[in-house]
């Protein structure tokens, strides 16, 4: 059983199955893989494997992703976020954790893209993720894809 509570899809109150940015029609099809219906989508897309810029030119990454297969053909766009990160080194545990020092947004790019190569405002260690539209509705954020350089 799934349930609105303050903009979270719950399942059962066991935990958050996916964000949503907005609520579902009511004609939509919702399960723990996300809502689908009359263009209706709240899966993210499928990240993959992000690839480093090429050195000596303009400061770049590549982001590659899927389309989700709940998400059908009604897909008409995708948006893709870069996020700088740099190391923190935590004493307590003796591990490096990464912070995001910076975030950067692309342009829509159409549905049927499934990569780009994101001009970067400078070096630096980077992740992507990215979101899918319907031209109403936005998932959230995929999850982030390996760590690559901005170079």
């Amino acid at each position: 059983m799934l349930q609105m509570k303050t903009g979270r899809m719950i399942a059962a109150g066991l935990g958050v199955a996916s964000l949503l940015i907005a609520a579902p029609p009511a004609h939509a099809a919702c399960n723990l893989q996300g809502c689908t219906g009359d263009g209706y989508v709240s899966t993210p897309p499928m990240i993959g494997t992000a690839t480093s810029g090429v050195p000596g030119g303009p400061i770049t990454a590549t982001a590659t992703w899927s389309a989700h297969p709940y998400n059908g053909a009604h897909v008409t766009g995708y948006r893709v976020r870069a996020e700088r990160l740099v190391p923190l080194f935590d004493t307590s545990t003796q591990t490096t954790k990464w912070i995001i020092a910076e975030t950067s947004t692309s342009d829509v790019q159409p549905a049927e893209a499934r990569n780009l190569s994101m001009t970067l405002s400078q070096t630096g260690t980077y992740s992507f993720a990215v979101q899918e539209r319907d031209g109403t509705y936005w998932t959230s954020y995929s999850a982030s894809s390996n760590l690559v350089k901005g170079q």
